[in-house]
């Protein structure tokens, strides 16, 4: 199997000031990513499914967009403290439909 992975962390350009990198693996058929704004509605509707959750013990049921909002931006201030994070979340999105599978973490 191939992948392309990506790295976070925090690269010094002298002047220009420094960027962030993002994590993201990659291969044929899934990206394995950071989770962002635009995944809202996926996580409400993975999460709303029934057969989904009841497998779930942390995960409220029905799924609101406020339990989605607060996931992501606990997800994106985890990813801000760089090579200081504790813990990683990732989204897996199938490439072909750019559409959001599950939640790893």
């Amino acid at each position: 199997m191939e992948f392309e992975a990506y790295g976070r962390s925090s690269i010094n350009l002298g002047n220009v000031g420094k960027i962030e990198v993002k994590m993201k693996l990659e291969t044929e058929r899934l990206i394995l990513r950071e989770w962002s704004e635009k995944d809202v509605n996926g996580l409400i509707e993975g999460l709303n499914n029934l057969d989904v959750a009841k497998w779930l013990a942390f995960v409220p049921y029905p799924y609101t967009k406020k339990d989605a909002e607060e996931w992501i931006k606990y997800c994106v201030k985890t990813v801000m403290k760089g090579n200081d994070r504790d813990c990683y979340e990732f989204a897996i999105e199938l490439k072909s439909e750019k559409k959001l599978l599950e939640v790893l973490a």
